[in-house]
């Protein structure tokens, strides 16, 4: 079948909610939709034609004022390729959804999500190659008739610090018994958490004792009891863990605040002999925009208490404890 040519009969750049200006956290996370309408028609009939994906392989966003493709600290990407953070700054209209622009008659919505990593303000276009090897673009440096663009303002993201969490403990141990357990929660006094990328815990799988899934330390501090220390990611597991050492072990659940990451203190109110397990751990916590901070856990050196702290052991700054 013999290629048809096609012209372009309309092209127009605007946000995913149908104006010129969006905002965004200067993240590289958070994302926000501009859409292209194109429509075209067939030169030598004068009838619409409709554009198919091989038609729009050429289409790109590109700067508004030199025409170049939008490139780093800029970025964008399919609509197929959402991620699960949120593209309504706060306080923009009520944090509503982005609506999903619909197609319209006789012509195509390509929907694109941007991000950025530069807190600025920047003026985008599209641009797409005819058949016959004419480039038409939105920006300034095409046909005025064609001219049309989205101003997206970025501000600096959200570097999360100790100031900006809190550490909520809560002892369930029995007196008694022959495990205490002390959880420690972690959540966001600004915007909520929704994901964490946890590091240096002993995976699912690595040893034979299952109580030992997700431990980071298993130490015994001078005179004290042996203590077990366990950390789990956020939202993705949700139920019941074994936790404890050999036939004392325990039943919890995770994961019960939400919004938070949970991490455990096990002690074991008997002698036991043991293997210690001293791994470097950290986490990664990102809100529901994309921001994100990165903690610590360390001990005391006189109490050897859990401390969560925003920088690596051995810094001296600040840290939270109980």
């Amino acid at each position: 079948m013999a290629k048809v040519d096609w012209e372009v009969s309309k092209m127009l750049i605007e946000t995913g909610r149908g104006g010129v200006e969006d905002r965004l956290f200067a993240n590289g996370l958070m994302q926000v939709l501009v859409v292209v309408e194109i429509r075209a028609f067939d030169p030598t009939t004068r009838t619409d034609y409709e554009l198919n994906d091989s038609d729009l392989a050429t289409l790109k966003l590109v700067d508004y004022y030199d025409g170049s493709e939008i490139k780093e600290p800029w970025a964008y990407s399919q609509f197929e390729d959402e991620n699960e953070f949120d593209h309504v700054l706060p306080g923009t209209l009520g944090d509503a959804p982005h609506p999903k622009a619909s197609e319209p008659l006789g012509g195509r919505h390509i929907k694109f999500w941007v991000t950025t990593t530069k807190a600025e303000n920047k003026s985008i276009g599209a641009e797409i190659e005819q058949p016959d090897g004419k480039v038409v673009t939105t920006a300034a440096t095409g046909d005025s008739e064609w001219a049309s663009r989205v101003i997206l303002i970025s501000q600096a993201g959200v570097t999360y610090t100790m100031n900006d969490i809190r550490v909520d403990i809560d002892p369930v141990g029995h007196e008694g018994g022959r495990l205490k357990k002390t959880f420690y929660y972690v959540s966001s006094n600004r915007y909520p958490f929704i994901k964490s990328e946890c590091h240096g815990f002993r995976a699912p799988g690595e040893g034979n004792d299952e109580a030992l899934h997700n431990c980071f330390r298993f130490d015994q501090y001078q005179y004290g009891h042996p203590e077990i220390f366990y950390i789990w990611e956020m939202g993705s597991e949700d139920g019941q863990k074994r936790v404890g050492f050999s036939n004392v072990t325990d039943t919890i659940r995770i994961n019960t605040v939400p919004n938070g990451i949970t991490l455990l203190c096990v002690e074991l109110n008997y002698p036991a002999t043991f293997q210690p397990i001293k791994l470097e751990n950290w986490f990664k916590l990102f809100d529901r925009y994309g921001n994100s901070g990165t903690f610590y856990t360390n001990f005391g050196e006189e109490d050897h208490k859990l401390k969560i702290q925003a920088h690596k052991p051995g810094w001296h700054k600040e840290s939270a404890s109980d």
